[in-house]
């Protein structure tokens, strides 16, 4: 009855289901995701969710293309701090493994990836961003294009290490990541 008088008063949209959704993915993975549970945890029917979508397949297509459009303010994240001094960039850069929602989708996002091709490109393109902004990063800071290149990876693949082996819910240990950055940034040998 509660969960009635919820949908009467409070209609549900698709945005609503897709969030849930999210959420639900950042928290414990794509396995999670079941109309049932969602419909509980949004304090409605599993009417509510097929007033919107067919069927599940249905529906992760759009979670799917909510996680490619919020991805892509990655994009604007890096192009808004491209103006700031290659150190300060960098360290923009790796405060986005402390972003706990962040790294919790980064981490379901990459299991995902391996059956849905269009989760997979946008990863694929996403990284190639930040891969680019490191390089640039490193080669401002002035080190040669192999050095850069190698920096930069060992910065990014240093970073998923902290997002996907890293313990769940948790934060990452800043002062590592920065302990890390200053061995990478370091002319000295």
């Amino acid at each position: 009855m509660a969960s009635t008088a919820r949908a009467a008063s409070q209609r549900l949209g698709v945005d609503d289901w897709v969030a849930a959704a999210l959420d639900l993915i950042g928290e414990e993975g794509l396995p999670a995701v079941k109309i049932d549970r969602l419909a509980q945890r949004l304090g409605v029917t599993k009417g509510s969710f097929y007033w919107h979508f067919d069927d599940l397949a249905s529906f992760l297509s759009a979670v799917a293309d909510e996680w490619c459009r919020d991805r892509r303010e990655l994009r604007t994240f890096l192009d808004r701090i491209e103006g700031l001094p290659a150190r300060e960039r960098l360290t923009a850069l790796i405060g986005l493994v402390n972003d706990l929602r962040y790294w919790q989708l980064e981490r379901a996002s990459r299991e995902w990836a391996r059956t849905n091709k269009r989760v997979r490109d946008t990863i694929a393109r996403s990284d190639r961003w930040i891969l680019d902004s490191e390089r640039k990063a490193f080669a401002e800071l002035g080190f040669d294009p192999e050095e850069a290149e190698m920096r930069a990876n060992a910065l990014f693949y240093a970073g998923m290490g902290f997002i996907l082996a890293g313990p769940r819910n948790a934060r990452v240990d800043l002062s590592q990541v920065n302990a890390l950055l200053d061995l990478l940034s370091s002319h000295g040998g």
